[in-house]
């Protein structure tokens, strides 16, 4: 009996959650905002009740029923745990035939990447994140080149197809479970030409335009689409016309990129990124093959030129076009890419390393929702001001510019390890129900 009250329960807030949400949005598209009085007041529904939050109230309500109330629920739930621990031990995918030290690079770029999103004090750190910027989307694109293998696909078919099923729908779920978010947030606010103006946002995919649904980092995945589709192609031509045809696009991504901005998917970013995904592909079977003086000395001039050319660059940024000079943004991008892959040749495999660099697609979906609404909602809670003077002052002066950059660095480096780490509990859920959002088999 009481199993049954408890399905019943469940099955009731369910309809609930459903019926809300429909008739709201009925309504909202028929009448508009629909306002009424309460005790004299005039009161905006949208504003009052948000019909998106009431709903998730009863879904989650609903959920917590279902779990506790029923067998049912208790299997499946107990079910999901078990898989979710399978999947954190193993890194959602096989390992069979992975190189370890490549996972730990892609997760290396990963978190280079959050961290320059998230830092929190930019004229402090400033530094940093313009030498981070310099090459870790270089170094994504890199990482791409360099576990490219066109024989895997037994033509173009195969492998445009499978290129849409592991970088176009990760691109548009993530991008619409961010405009979700943004739903919840501005529901009040929007109106039906806007609603339009958002989906056109996501299909145009320029990091502008996306950074209202807070999934600007997703510009990548079309951009990379678009790289791979231009590289599997040049991949036919002889090796003179290939280098011939990637300097072309190359020159050509650096002279309309910054003259056109707003080209959908990122296309002129994706012609200068062929350089470096080309650089990764011919770079695969040299590198295993380096002894270590070589690396040695390469690490030491990879880092060297690195440093100096992105001094004398300043700040790049491939999602918006912005290079400085081309010359030395390609010598900056190129020697970061050499010295930190070489270095991270010397590591030892990590599970927690391997797990992030198998699962960076999911990281890149959830990393500016986690960015732009979770950290800020956390931060109004949480006074962070302490954190400010976690290393104090001192009374000699010089040095207290240096204790505030590393306050600040402090602070900026809790807040990716917070966002990693909720991204990293994450993984299992996508990895076991969410795999064909993520172009993923399902896990046996």
């Amino acid at each position: 009996m009481k199993k049954n009250i408890f399905f019943t329960l469940h099955r009731l807030f369910l309809f609930l959650s459903l019926a809300y949400i429909g008739a709201a949005v009925v309504l909202f598209i028929i009448f508009g905002p629909i306002k009424t009085e309460i005790f004299g007041q005039r009161i905006s529904f949208t504003s009052f009740i948000n019909p998106i939050r009431i709903s998730l109230g009863l879904f989650i309500l609903s959920f917590i029923i279902w779990v506790l109330g029923t067998g049912k629920g208790r299997s499946a739930f107990t079910g999901l745990l078990k898989k979710g621990w399978l999947i954190l031990q193993t890194g959602g995918l096989t390992a069979k035939d992975r190189i370890c030290w490549i996972d730990t690079l892609r997760a290396l770029a990963i978190l280079l990447m959050v961290f320059a999103h998230t830092n929190h004090a930019e004229a402090d750190i400033e530094g940093v994140v313009i030498y981070i910027y310099s090459f870790h989307i270089p170094l994504f694109f890199f990482v791409s080149g360099f576990t490219f293998y066109p024989e895997r696909y037994r033509g173009p078919k195969e492998f445009i197809t499978r290129k849409i099923s592991t970088l176009l729908i990760p691109y548009f779920f993530f991008s619409f479970l961010g405009y979700g978010l943004f739903l919840i947030t501005d529901y009040p606010h929007l109106s039906f030409s806007s609603f339009c103006d958002s989906l056109f946002k996501i299909v145009y995919a320029d990091t502008d335009l996306l950074s209202f649904a807070y999934d600007s980092p997703l510009w990548f995945l079309p951009c990379l689409f678009l790289v791979e589709m231009e590289f599997y192609f040049i991949s036919f031509l002889k090796k003179g016309s290939q280098i011939g045809v990637i300097i072309f696009l190359v020159v050509l991504g650096f002279v309309f990129g910054p003259r056109f901005r707003y080209v959908p998917w990122t296309a002129a970013a994706s012609c200068v990124a062929l350089l470096f995904y080309w650089f990764g592909f011919f770079l695969k079977d040299k590198i295993p093959t380096l002894n270590n003086p070589s690396k040695r000395i390469l690490i030491a001039f990879g880092f060297i030129i690195s440093a100096v050319f992105c001094y004398l660059n300043g700040p790049v940024s491939m999602a918006i076009d912005g290079y400085g000079n081309p010359f030395y943004f390609l010598l900056s991008a190129l020697g970061g890419i050499i010295y930190v892959t070489l270095l991270i040749t010397y590591t030892r495999p990590n599970r927690i390393l391997t797990t992030l660099g198998m699962n960076t697609i999911i990281i890149f979906g959830l990393h500016g929702a986690l960015l732009f609404f979770v950290i800020p909602k956390g931060e109004a809670l949480i006074n962070l001001t302490v954190l400010y003077s976690i290393i104090p002052l001192t009374k000699v002066v010089w040095l207290n510019p240096v204790i505030i950059i590393l306050n600040n660095f402090f602070i900026s480096l809790l807040l990716t390890l917070v966002q990693i780490g909720i991204i990293f509990l994450l993984i299992p859920l996508f990895n076991t129900y969410l795999y064909f959002f993520l172009g993923r088999k399902k896990p046996t």
